[in-house]
């Protein structure tokens, strides 16, 4: 079997940034949500994604301003 990818998305804020995400939506009432730590992004989590992904739950993972696919910003007030 070939191991289910993280597809890439946009979530884009009301301020107009981008955030990276991956998102599974089937439907179930529970939702998996994977948050990465300093430095890290949200492909770290595959391992997990590929384990829940034929279980009856939802999944999104993002990549956290400046990490990733993620765009920084040179601003540091947009990092609080």
């Amino acid at each position: 079997m070939i191991a289910p990818t993280m597809p890439l998305g946009w979530f884009h804020t009301a301020t107009g940034r981008q955030l990276a995400l991956s998102v599974r939506n089937v439907g179930a009432d529970t939702t998996i949500f994977f948050i990465h730590g300093l430095g890290g992004n949200r492909n770290q989590w595959r391992l997990q994604w590929q384990h829940f992904h034929d279980q009856p739950v939802n999944m999104v993972a993002c990549d956290a301003r400046g990490h990733g696919n993620s765009p920084g910003s040179r601003d540091k007030q947009d990092y609080d």
